[in-house]
């Protein structure tokens, strides 16, 4: 059976700079949480930021995963607290928005669309809206949508009513629309009552 495990749970330092402003502030230090995919094949779902390489190769291994033996990264986007450890999964195929897929030999295939990359047990789907070209991944598991959102899905600015534009805020409520477990970028896993509530502010 397909399992989900949180691998690295994020970390953050930052400075309130408005005190009336939740959202008024700077991150000092800023690292995504990391997801380990177990199906058929091997695969991690972020990699973090440099800061924590060795609290990372340390969950790795107290996880009994070798990153010699990942077969794919996903990676949602490119900022530096989400992609800066990819390195260590030297043999594995690095999945990117823009629909590529990039070999470790240095090769790439590119899909028509972010819905046929083709990877065991997991739907590549396309959220853009924090960033251009940031995807997730939708994985069933007991006949349950769970999806590890990346960025796509942030509950702290949601719960203030905050989305950074037209696009984010789409791709919050189809998320929302069909998830029942989602694995957010930074934060707790949010479960089925609180995605209930999570669409009904981004709907309001």
């Amino acid at each position: 059976m397909t399992e989900i495990k949180i691998i690295l749970e994020g970390e953050h330092e930052k400075e309130v700079q408005d005190k009336d402003s939740k959202l008024a502030l700077i991150y000092k230090r800023s690292c995504s949480n990391v997801y380990f995919i177990k199906g058929e094949k091997n695969i991690i779902f972020d990699t973090g930021n440099r800061y924590v390489k060795e609290k990372l190769v340390k969950a790795l291994e107290e996880n009994n995963i070798n990153p010699d033996e990942v077969d794919y990264v996903i990676q949602s986007h490119w900022h530096l607290d989400h992609c800066s450890n990819i390195h260590l999964f030297k043999n594995a195929k690095i999945v990117s928005g823009k629909r590529f897929i990039w070999f470790p030999d240095g090769g790439a295939e590119k899909y028509r669309k972010t819905e046929d990359m083709d990877i065991a047990g997991v739907k590549i789907i396309n959220t853009e809206g924090h960033v251009q070209s940031h995807i997730s991944a939708l994985v069933e598991i007991d006949g349950e949508n769970h999806i590890i959102s990346g960025d796509a899905i942030r509950k702290d600015y949601m719960e203030e009513g905050f989305f950074k534009n037209e696009e984010a805020k789409e791709t919050a409520i189809k998320i929302l629309k069909i998830a029942d477990v989602i694995y957010p970028g930074h934060g707790k896993v949010i479960q089925k009552e609180k995605i209930k509530k999570l669409l009904e502010m981004a709907q309001s």
